[in-house]
């Protein structure tokens, strides 16, 4: 896991590299954008990517001001969707005096914590569940950080069960994974594995490929430090598998990486070179992966690796090949010397004390010695390599210098001891607060029991006394025994009737529901698109309707007669002559299937004056010619195209009998399904249910002009973003008012 660490400073290293004059020419771009601008939206954006690009250490110059606009836009804005971007901001800019805290100010700073807690707060306040996932767990972490891994306990549980409760599964993974690491810290190993493969279940519920590949490194990764090599080694397996599938080569080949390290692990905990074998093909699979995908950085720490296992089979010349060439590397790759070349010193140094050449040994740890005190802390690498430099001195009679070693060796083996004594007492008092907690836990409930018994035998008493008064008042009863039983026997059967149509209408809902577009269909076609449905009782005459056939894909929202039960009847009749003109008539323009759904209708129903039918708009995808064409019977769809709103033409009669008998007409949608031809738009199909509500501070109806005015203010936002805007929108607008019509709102980005 080490070892795997120190190859990923080498990728970081060179991005630092490749990266730094691009920064610098970033950064003075936005100062000099900065100067120019003069309205506070501008200013607030400029900050935020200041704050992006600075480095850490300069956060609070850009954070600050970033702040003090949002609280200036905030006064303006008391409610609605734009209050919450900038409350978001603002959160972001807090984690950015964290990170100032953090790691300029010691990573127990106080002024750290409470910055995490302001951003939590406003998270919270805008129900951002991705945003209270990332910083609680930020704040679990910085009590772990300052020993109080209690607090950090109590912390991931909570937002556990938050996750739970808001129904966010991603959330609920991370907040597992990080209760999985906090008890592998403690020592819990049994804790760590039921999370961890708990955390497994769940990524496999939710079908992200990725995270459940990386969820199997990260339980190989385990495995390894409990030294349970053949389930490691078939996690890594398991994850390479998944990798390979999607072509993630870069991966596989840290797969092939780990399996070769844990064969290498294997071999020194068995004290046996049978697995050297298997080690060096992994690793040398690894490299030929990271030669291919041209990673030259992971193909030189792999190289590292390779010249070890080399040194274990006794192949010095081989070793000392690797070793040279991932040197020569580092000192051509690197302006200045890393703790990557030291690696490869230290591994040269103990070739060569090995080989009993301690001139160029003692030439090799000192070169290792001098770049670890620079570039790298005080670790048991360090601690391994002034043991070792002692050792080469001895051999060469530097008695000065190798008790010099000695000393530092001594000194560096009591800070570990230190710093493992130090962990050791969290770990205790971890488990001290733990166990406290579980007997507060467990007095809770005793206290629970012993209340319970007191009202049970309260309830005893008081029964018995009513059991006594009965008694006495029991023959002036009887008289009204008859009476009394016939009218309880009345209400019964009332509520069983009236329970009876309850259960009939679920049902309904249920059959209901099945002939609606399933989530699965729509996001097979409409791969950017949302859709608030929102019935104002348990079953709805508004309806979302959708279908395949061959090449076309169509989309219909509707406004069947009505509401509740009997709109419920006409959205199944409709719903059902859409799918009979479709895929058994084999109708295909959408015009013309509108017709044969009103003469189904009008047959079905009658033509004795009763207007029952529907509102609609149908659209038809067509992936053969590009294009999308549409009828719409008293809808007017909206149209977002290169920022203009165009509200569609639709036909004045509806889907059903009517006075005008015309038929409906074909309109095309101006855009095409090539997207890099004539660029993207938005189309939203509705009822009127949205507009119509009554609320606001006078009661009013929303209003169609406010219902275009919100549909201009986020359509630049992702469409899930969108649906969440319109229905706190919604919400917000109808406060406790009454739904007074079926909601069916769709976006769809084309």
């Amino acid at each position: 896991m080490k070892k795997l660490i120190l190859i990923l400073l080498i990728v970081i290293a060179s991005a630092t590299k490749q990266s730094f004059a691009e920064n610098k020419h970033k950064m003075d771009s936005l100062k000099m954008e900065l100067k120019k601008a003069k309205s506070d939206t501008a200013k607030l954006r400029i900050y935020e990517a200041l704050c992006n690009e600075c480095d850490v250490k300069n956060n609070l110059l850009y954070a600050l001001p970033e702040i003090e606009i949002c609280d200036k836009l905030l006064k303006q804005y008391a409610s609605g969707n734009i209050r919450n971007l900038i409350l978001k901001k603002k959160a972001i800019a807090y984690e950015c005096c964290f990170y100032y805290y953090n790691n300029e100010k010691g990573r127990f700073s106080n002024e750290a914590q409470e910055y995490l807690k302001k951003e939590l707060e406003i998270y919270t306040e805008i129900k951002d569940d991705e945003g209270i996932k990332n910083t609680m767990v930020n704040l679990s972490i910085y009590y772990s950080n300052s020993g109080n891994l209690f607090k950090s306990l109590e912390i991931l549980k909570e937002g556990y069960v938050l996750m739970q409760k808001h129904n966010y599964r991603r959330g609920e993974a991370r907040f597992i994974k990080e209760l999985a690491t906090l008890y592998a810290r403690v020592g819990d190993t049994t804790q760590a594995l039921t999370y961890l493969k708990k955390g497994n279940i769940l990524e496999k519920e939710i079908n992200d490929t990725t995270r459940i590949s990386q969820r199997l490194v990260i339980l190989g990764q385990f495995y390894v430090q409990l030294k349970r090599f053949n389930q490691a080694l078939e996690c890594y397996r398991k994850a390479m598998f998944r990798f390979r599938n999607v072509n993630d080569n870069h991966n596989v080949a840290l797969c092939y990486w780990a399996i070769g390290q844990t064969f290498k692990e294997w071999t020194d905990a068995s004290f046996s070179v049978s697995n050297l074998d298997s080690s060096l093909h992994n690793f040398q699979k690894s490299k030929q992966l990271f030669i291919t995908n041209n990673e030259i950085d992971f193909e030189m720490g792999t190289l590292l690796q390779i010249g070890k296992v080399y040194r274990r089979m006794n192949l010095d010349e081989k070793a000392k090949e690797c070793f040279e060439e991932y040197i020569a590397y580092c000192n051509n790759y690197y302006k200045e010397q890393s703790v990557a070349n030291a690696l490869g010193y230290s591994a040269l140094a103990k070739l060569y004390f090995a080989q009993s050449n301690y001139k160029l040994a003692k030439k090799y740890s000192d070169l290792n010695l001098k770049i670890s005190y620079d570039k790298d802390g005080i670790n048991e690498r360090l601690m391994e390599d002034e043991q070792l430099a002692f050792n080469i001195d001895s051999c060469l009679g530097n008695f000065k210098a190798s008790l010099k070693h000695l000393r530092q060796f001594i000194v560096i083996k009591n800070t570990l001891n230190d710093a493992s004594v130090h962990n050791e007492a969290m770990r205790e008092k971890f488990q001290s607060d733990l166990q406290n907690q579980r007997l507060i836990d467990q007095t809770k409930s005793n206290e629970e029991i012993a209340k319970q018994r007191i009202v049970r035998n309260a309830f005893i008493v008081s029964f018995g006394l009513i059991l006594l008064i009965a008694i006495l008042i029991y023959r002036s009863l009887r008289q009204n025994r008859k009476a009394k039983s016939i009218i309880e026997n009345q209400k019964h059967l009332v509520e069983e009737k009236n329970q009876e149509i309850l259960d009939s209408i679920e049902y309904a809902k249920r059959i209901q529901f099945t002939l609606l577009a399933s989530d699965e269909l729509l996001q097979q076609n409409l791969p950017e698109h949302f859709l608030m449905f929102q019935p104002k009782d348990i079953v709805s005459g508004d309806f979302y309707w959708a279908t395949k056939k061959e090449n076309r894909f169509y989309l219909a929202v509707c406004d069947s007669t009505g509401h509740g039960v009997p709109g419920a009847f006409m959205s199944l009749l409709n719903a059902t002559f859409l799918n009979e003109a479709i895929n058994e008539k084999n109708i295909a323009k959408p015009h013309q299937i509108l017709n044969h759904v009103r003469q189904r209708l009008v047959a079905s129903i009658g033509s004795d004056g009763a207007q029952d039918g529907m509102d609609c708009t149908l659209l038809c995808f067509d992936k053969t010619t590009n294009n999308i064409t549409y009828s719409a019977a008293y809808h007017k769809p909206i149209l977002f195209l290169n920022n203009h709103l165009i509200e569609l033409d639709g036909d004045k009669i509806p889907v059903g009998q009517s006075e005008k008998m015309e038929t409906f007409t074909l309109r095309n949608i101006p855009i095409s399904l090539e997207k890099e031809r004539d660029g993207h738009g938005i189309i939203y199909l509705f009822t009127d249910g949205y507009a119509d509500q009554f609320g606001g501070p006078k009661g009013k109806k929303y209003s169609k002009k406010k219902f275009k005015e919100i549909l201009l203010s986020i359509k630049d936002l992702p469409m899930n973003e969108q649906r969440e805007a319109l229905y706190n929108a919604h919400i917000e607008w109808r406060n406790n008012q009454e739904q007074v019509d079926d909601i069916c709102v769709i976006g769809v980005r084309v």
